[in-house]
């Protein structure tokens, strides 16, 4: 930098000093003004690049001193970790015996709560007062000596004495002169209550206070084979009898007034039609009872109608009414429910307690409810309720056939849209805030409950409130979706698959959405690789999220990695046997990794991101279940993948191998036939680069039809050497140039399949022109010098016109014309960098010498395609081994696959064969845990 300035700075003096002369000469040179002008221009622009590398050189040395505090934080780290597993290996491990008996830790808990009424508080004992009887002192020397009962790591004592008021208890002292522990007055008034009472305190129930408790009488119950569930204690019937006397007497409402009233509206009704009403209030909220009925119906049906919206002081409402339409006035701000029976706790008051006891099936209908009637949200309860049923008995199919999204819908969803578009509009901000609570009352699987038979988690199942947040979500995104807005549409399945994402997490019921999560991501997949065909539409998007790099995440990016997370949820399940499979089928969420994985590959290879796809396979590779295990099409669609993943890496065996397999497990019915096809071209152009050729029954088969015209010219020039034609086939301006380029396997062919043709043609040269040597312990050669004539007589012809490399038959041999004809390559065979464009610069074409003869010799002998070594001094190529081959054709050229055979694993990055922790050692790798539990120091 400093030489540039300092030019810089030579030329504005210099231009001064000229411009300056011209002056006091008196004849002023104005093109040493202008050369002043630029020249201080050019300086100026020196000193911004100066300043620029300034900020540069601060910001290298403020990213040093981070890397120093990272590096020393790292090293901290390591010893902190060293630290703590040392700490962990001299931790004494306990030992479980193996009569123990394992407690879940939900009854540990549930016993713990049962006992915690009966630990002792701290407490103070006074001094035996003068005046007591000896028996009486004897107890109290009884008492010392056996101490006390520990508990809580508190004394507790056996029998509690007289007690002192709390101002004097401080001052008090034990016989062995300690001061007592302060009593707080809050202790000493539970402990004068206890005293007054006269009940004698002891610290464990009896065992007749045990059997006569609740627990005694439900065992009771069990022992007769009545359902505790089902009965009510004494206090509880007789209130019970009482409530069902009350409401014996119901007032009737004449048949003809069929529809629900509200019951602050029958105020202006006679008193003989009105409804019974009262209200209660329980945790500050108030609940309202309304009794109705019509004449010659004997049952009262109850339901719990839950959250009313806009109306947060009233939370519930319980209704008795008989043979009552099924739903509310609108007044009363309620929804309306097709079918009772799905209310099934039902609220009743008694005394200051509120129970749950069965409500008995009743089916009702809206047909004679016309005028006063509003049929409030009757579809959305439709469908809550069959997705509740369908939660219930763990259909996840049937689930998924429920919660669709893609239109056209039927004429159920239709009705149901309608009702949505109606009720909450999308001018409503807290749509979503009402249909909540809503969702929440009819799927009542989303709530906390105990665990029932089979459940492996032990105590309570948590709640399911992500499952609610996605329901309410699929209902606003069935008022909202329009196909004929892509970029909404994207935005509205961004959100919705996050939703899906979030209830698949439940350890347990998660599993229930997988289903419809994979229909999800499908039709996301769809849309965000519809919107990266059309950038026109997102360019808005794509500039306002660019870095300072230039760089930014693409749509179809964003929209994998919403869709790897729930790769990762699968991947990660840990509610599974051990290992991830049971009765040789994945457990679990894990039934879903490849094809949550294979949908986020379809994403990344469109929009080209193949590097993203290098973490999804190392995962796979690390914690999956074996390959084997899942269905055809997740196995063929994914060993695709990761065939095509190897191919662009240029590692071409492991692509073989995965394409193959994924060929050979491909379904051979004829709506297959374009995937085989698919699958069948990369693995044609894996085993080309390799050195195996397609044979005659390959060109046969259905799926390869056309294939011939365009691998099988490559082929031959490959087998015969022909570096000219391999040139023209792969030239860009070929004919199928297009084709091979649009599945990316053109520059492979062109770069890795010239080897070969390196390979072929020094053997021919070997052919023709070799020697054997004078003697039987002489190594054949070949001169070095013929094959350069080889390959410049072919790497000139290439660049020639095809009629006129036809016209040149070879030296005695040429047509007459040919000297008539302009041998001088056209300047489209040549290369010319763009930023020379518009310079008048023609192209060099560079023809093969001796240095790259030696060059090409050197790698093939190197990759073990050539067996031999070079003589530099004499220019010639020496072969071993040809005794022992019997061949010197064989010895000096192996056979190309084999060579790569020899060299290569069949280990392939990413795909899983056998069971984690099978088998014997195993394969280090990336991400591997390595176990060293067991091992022994360096010489035991």
């Amino acid at each position: 930098m400093d030489i540039v300035l300092q030019a810089q700075f030579q030329r504005v003096e210099a231009a001064l000093s000229t411009l300056v002369d011209s002056i006091a000469s008196y004849n002023p040179n104005l093109q040493a003004a202008v050369d002043l002008v630029a020249a201080d221009d050019e300086l100026g622009k020196g000193l911004e690049q100066l300043a620029h590398h300034q900020v540069n050189h601060a910001r290298i040395l403020s990213l040093r001193n981070e890397v120093d505090t990272l590096e020393a934080q790292l090293k901290t780290s390591i010893s902190t970790l060293a630290d703590l597993r040392c700490g962990l290996l001299d931790t004494p491990a306990t030992t479980v015996p193996e009569s123990s008996k394992p407690v879940p830790f939900g009854e540990l808990l549930r016993y713990a709560r049962n006992i915690s009424r009966y630990t002792v508080p701290p407490t103070y004992r006074e001094p035996i007062p003068k005046g007591d009887s000896d028996v009486e002192k004897e107890k109290d020397k009884e008492e010392t000596a056996s101490g006390s009962v520990p508990s809580n790591g508190l004394g507790s004592p056996i029998k509690a004495g007289n007690l002192v008021p709390t101002d004097q208890a401080a001052k008090d002292t034990t016989v062995s002169g300690e001061e007592h522990k302060q009593v707080t007055a809050e202790q000493a008034e539970w402990l004068t209550r206890l005293h007054e009472s006269g009940v004698q305190w002891v610290p464990w129930p009896s065992h007749e206070k045990i059997r006569a408790g609740g627990l005694m009488a439900i065992q009771h119950m069990v022992d007769r084979g009545l359902d505790p569930t089902t009965r009510l204690l004494p206090a509880e019937q007789e209130a019970e009898d009482k409530r069902k006397q009350e409401e014996a007497v119901l007032i009737p409402v004449p048949e003809e007034s069929n529809s629900r009233m509200s019951p602050r509206s029958q105020d202006s009704l006679p008193l003989r039609t009105r409804s019974k009403t009262s209200s209660f209030t329980m945790d500050n909220r108030e609940y309202l009872r309304i009794a109705t009925g019509t004449n010659g119906s004997n049952v009262t049906v109850e339901a719990a109608i839950r959250r009313i919206v806009n109306d947060p002081t009233t939370v519930l409402i319980v209704v008795d009414f008989l043979n009552a339409p099924c739903c509310m006035n609108e007044s009363l701000k309620t929804y309306s429910i097709s079918c009772p029976d799905f209310f099934q706790p039902r609220l009743r008051r008694s005394g200051n307690q509120v129970m749950d006891y069965p409500m008995r099936s009743s089916k009702y209908s809206c047909e004679t409810c016309t005028e006063n009637c509003n049929p409030g949200s009757r579809e959305i309860s439709k469908v809550l309720v069959e997705i509740n049923t369908t939660l219930k008995r763990h259909e996840s199919i049937r689930l998924q056939s429920i919660l669709v999204i893609e239109p056209p819908f039927d004429q159920v969803y239709t009705q149901l849209i309608s009702e949505i578009r109606q009720r909450y509009p999308g001018s409503h901000t807290d749509a979503e805030d009402k249909l909540q609570p809503i969702v929440k009352g009819f799927v009542t699987e989303t709530h906390e409950e105990e665990p029932g038979d089979g459940d492996d988690l032990g105590g309570i199942v948590p709640s399911w409130g992500s499952m609610v947040s996605f329901l309410s979500c699929w209902l606003l995104f069935l008022r909202d979706v329009d196909p004929s807005d892509l970029l909404k549409t994207y935005e509205r399945l961004n959100e919705l698959q996050t939703r899906t994402n979030s209830a698949l997490l439940h350890p347990t019921k998660g599993i229930l959405i997988l289903p419809t999560l994979i229909g999800y991501a499908k039709v996301f997949a769809r849309v965000a690789i519809g919107l990266d065909k059309h950038p026109e539409l997102i360019a808005h998007l794509v500039s306002s999220s660019l870095s300072e790099e230039g760089q930014s995440e693409t749509l179809p990016e964003k929209a994998a990695n919403v869709i790897r997370q729930a790769f990762s949820t699968c991947l990660n399940d840990r509610y599974t046997v051990p290992g991830g499979v049971k009765n040789n089928r994945p457990d679990g969420k894990k039934i879903g990794i490849y094809r949550m994985a294979n949908l986020c590959l379809k994403i990344l290879f469109q929009c080209d991101k193949l590097d993203n796809c290098q973490q999804i396979f190392n995962n796979i590779f690390n914690s999956s279940p074996p390959l084997s295990i899942y269905p055809a099409s997740d196995r063929v669609t994914y060993l695709y993948y990761l065939g095509r993943y190897h191919f662009s890496k240029d590692a071409f065996f492991p692509a073989q191998l995965a394409l193959q397999k994924a060929y050979d497990d491909c379904n051979r019915s004829p709506q297959f036939q374009h995937q085989r096809r698919l699958i069948l071209i990369y693995l044609i152009t894996a085993n080309l680069i390799l050195g195996r050729f397609p044979s005659e029954e390959t060109y046969s088969r259905i799926e390869a039809a056309g294939l011939r015209k365009r691998f099988e010219p490559i082929t031959r020039a490959i087998r015969k050497g022909d570096l000219e034609n391999f040139r023209r086939l792969t030239s860009l301006n070929h004919e199928y140039a297009p084709w091979f380029l649009h599945f990316r396997i053109f520059y492979q062919i062109e770069n890795y399949c010239e080897v070969q043709v390196w390979r072929t043609l020094f053997r021919k040269v070997f052919i023709h022109f070799g020697e054997t040597g004078a003697s039987e312990r002489s190594a054949p050669t070949l001169d070095l010098w013929k094959v350069l004539a080889a390959f410049y007589f072919y790497e000139k012809r290439a660049l020639m016109s095809e009629s006129m490399a036809q016209a040149d038959a070879g030296p005695g041999k040429r047509h007459i014309s040919f000297i008539f004809q302009e041998n001088t390559p056209p300047s489209s065979a040549g290369y010319v960098d763009p930023d020379f464009d518009g310079l008048d610069l023609k192209p060099e074409f560079l023809l093969p010498d001796i240095l790259e003869m030696e060059s090409i010799a050197s790698s093939l002998i190197s990759q073990g395609f050539m067996n031999g070594f070079i003589s530099h001094k004499q220019k010639r190529f020496a072969i071993t081994g040809a005794r022992r081959a019997g061949s010197a054709v064989k010895a000096g050229w192996p056979n190309f696959w084999n060579v790569i055979v020899g060299r290569s694993s069949d280990e392939v990055m990413g795909w899983r064969k056998d069971t984690m922790g099978s088998g014997g050692g195993g394969s280090f790798g990336p991400g591997r845990v390595v176990r060293l539990s067991g091992v022994k120091a360096a010489g035991e």
